[in-house]
């Protein structure tokens, strides 16, 4: 198993190349099954995932304020 111990550094690289890869993947089939062009298919994939942490973040802004406010 020692022929192997290099990847252990190439790990963190290879991760971002899957999460890339993967991502591409993603776009790619949204823009096909719903027949949209690729940058319709990025916006489709990226609004979401903006939204959700935004909503989050605004959900504990909110929480904050309020529990600030009661005391």
């Amino acid at each position: 198993m020692d022929i192997l111990g290099f990847v252990d550094c190439l790990g963190p690289f290879l991760g971002l190349v899957a999460t890339v890869w993967g991502i591409a993947i993603y776009v790619k089939a949204v823009a096909i099954a719903n027949d949209f062009s690729i940058g319709r298919a990025v916006v489709a994939t990226v609004v979401p995932a903006l939204i959700g942490p935004a909503l989050t973040l605004l959900g504990l802004v909110g929480f904050f304020i309020l529990a600030l406010v009661t005391g």
